[in-house]
């Protein structure tokens, strides 16, 4: 035969667990529950680097090209048709090391007089240097030129670190970055280093023609001598006619004639060299170029206010989705039915938390009076609706059952399950089952104050003398078959559920199942007082009540597990107070 009861009493075997997979719908419930805390962390990270934008110096940077031409410089002993050309990337390079030598910068620095500029000069030592210089002994006084010569070196690393060369693709175009906070020094220092490359790269092409021309002025001399000599010996020869023989006359004729043509036309060549070497000396052309001029700058380059702002939206988003995990690691509420039957206990329902609309834009919470009797004074309401769902799930859970003892605990104070153990006496009186409610929470009586507000005697003078019990008992005119047993004046010494759990007290409740057909205490929390769990046996069910987003799972486990280890009869939990708006609740 069927049992509803056994189902609910009989421990199950818990099925294995699965692993949990992250879908579309688990992100957007995350995200919608956690969209706030996102935004508020993207809002902190971007106006972190909007206010960073705001009080930093902005960067100006001015960007110059310049050509390398494809060919190497010409030897002053080539001829002018030989070209040779560059098929590898090293002398680009070569030549983009000599853009950012020292020689380059040192000159630009003179030039525009950047070793006096204050931003190019060492600023006040910060207050950890300070600190430190406490401790390091004092400096040896240095000279004039050694002063010059630290400052010079502060300014050539600076500007090496503010000067950017790179090649543009694969081609022979360099092009040079200056970066400076004032845009018109920025492009100044652009075209100076430029400028200085060309000059020092004539100046080098002029001193090796000078060098060219000294040594071909030397060999020509020499070189001239020589073919005159050569003139005078085939004159003399000729004039004086010295030979044994004819034939000897014009062998040694021959001879004389080549040897001054040779000494002539070499003379000749050099000469023209020379020439040509002359006139590179006074009109040397560079193998660089400029492409591109640099022109002061109209906009900043540092700090990029949009990259900066969009990249710290970013990365707050990340900061803010990492601290939602985080949260929502550790924060182990209760906000749905899943985490209320995932630690071994049935869901009975969910209760909304209620409140009056009293004007049509103002609603503040109902009163707690009204709230004790809210299902039968407003059963249209979500709220009885939800307690009709709990009323039939414990119908069900007891159906062998002619007249049920059932208490109501919850985990901890203050979760309302007063309110719920008197609104499901209502309902269970209503539908004509005479109720007996009993108040057994001496640390807050409410159901004595609404039923009951000036009884001084009640349950617990009943335990003691159980001959008054029935004159202790009231009728509610207002909720017919509704009959309530206020608490009474509570002793110091011993908890009046204490004495019922006693051996002398159990055959009370098979007297009260005799008279009613549901009998509900309203016991104190599991938190407050072990009340709860020493009565749970003597009962036919418990119910535990858990507020949504207050109760912890790990309470919840462990009022569970208090209930069950004190052999109480756990028919399941009511998940009291939802707030289905509240974007932490899903179905």
């Amino acid at each position: 035969m069927y049992d509803p009861a056994r189902r609910i009493f009989t421990p199950q075997t818990q099925p294995p667990a699965k692993d949990e997979v992250v879908g579309l719908r688990e992100i957007y419930q995350f995200l919608r529950i956690s969209h706030r805390t996102i935004l508020l962390f993207v809002l902190l990270f971007a106006g972190a680097a909007l206010a960073y934008c705001l009080i930093t110096t902005p960067i100006f940077t001015a960007t110059a090209q310049v050509l390398i031409e494809p060919v190497r410089a010409q030897s002053f002993l080539q001829e002018g048709n030989a070209v040779e050309t560059v098929t590898d990337t090293g002398r680009v390079e070569s030549q983009m090391e000599v853009l950012k030598s020292d020689r380059i910068g040192e000159t630009v620095i003179r030039s525009l007089g950047l070793i006096d500029d204050p931003e190019f000069q060492p600023g006040p030592p910060s207050l950890l240097g300070q600190a430190l210089d406490l401790f390091r002994p004092d400096p040896e006084p240095m000279s004039e030129a050694d002063r010059e010569a630290a400052k010079l070196a502060y300014a050539l690393n600076l500007l090496s670190d503010r000067m950017l060369v790179r090649r543009v693709g694969q081609s022979y175009v360099v092009e040079l970055s200056v970066r400076s906070k004032d845009p018109a020094k920025a492009a100044a220092i652009a075209n100076a280093i430029t400028a200085a490359f060309i000059e020092t790269d004539i100046s080098a092409k002029a001193e090796e023609a000078r060098r060219g021309s000294d040594w071909l002025n030397e060999r020509l001399t020499a070189l001239r001598n020589q073919a005159l000599q050569a003139r005078r010996d085939l004159e003399q020869f000729k004039s004086s006619g010295e030979a044994s023989s004819a034939t000897e006359a014009r062998v040694k004729l021959a001879e004389l004639e080549s040897t001054t043509v040779s000494h002539t036309k070499l003379y000749d060549a050099f000469l023209l060299r020379y020439i040509e070497t002359a006139q590179k000396v006074t009109y040397p052309v560079a193998d660089a170029r400029i492409v591109a001029a640099a022109a002061k700058p109209l906009t900043r380059s540092h700090p990029k206010t949009l990259l900066i702002i969009a990249f710290a939206g970013i990365l707050g988003g990340a900061a803010g989705v990492g601290t939602s995990m985080v949260r929502r690691r550790f924060d182990d509420r209760i906000f749905t039915g899943g985490a209320v039957t995932r630690h071994g206990v049935d869901l009975l329902g969910t209760v909304d938390c209620v409140r009056l609309r009293q004007a049509p834009l103002r609603a503040t919470p109902i009163s707690s009076d009204r709230l004790l009797a809210i299902a039968a004074d407003m059963p249209r309401t979500r709220f009885a609706a939800d307690l009709r769902t709990i009323k039939t799930s414990i119908n069900t859970a007891l159906l062998d059952r002619a007249a049920s003892c059932l208490g109501v605990t919850s985990v901890s104070d203050g979760e309302g399950k007063s309110t719920l153990a008197a609104n499901l006496a209502q309902l269970f009186a209503l539908s004509g089952s005479r109720t007996l409610l009993i108040d057994a929470s001496p640390g807050d009586p409410v159901v004595s104050r609404k039923f009951a507000p000036n009884a001084e005697f009640g349950f617990v003078q009943a335990l003691a003398y159980p001959d008054t019990l029935s004159r202790l008992i009231s009728a509610q005119p207002s909720v017919p078959n509704l009959f309530v047993l206020p608490l009474g004046t509570v002793g110091e010494r011993v908890s009046p559920i204490e004495q019922m759990a006693s051996d002398r007290q159990r055959l009370q409740l098979d007297d009260l199942r005799k008279h009613y057909h549901v009998v509900i205490f309203d016991l104190p929390s599991l938190a407050a007082a072990p009340d709860a769990r020493a009565i749970a046996p003597l009962l036919d069910g418990m119910i535990l009540v858990a507020e949504f987003g207050r109760t912890n799972a790990g309470a919840l486990e462990s009022a569970v597990r208090s209930l069950e280890t004190g052999r109480g009869r756990l028919l399941g939990a009511v998940l009291n107070k939802v707030d289905r708006k509240n974007r932490a609740w899903a179905t």
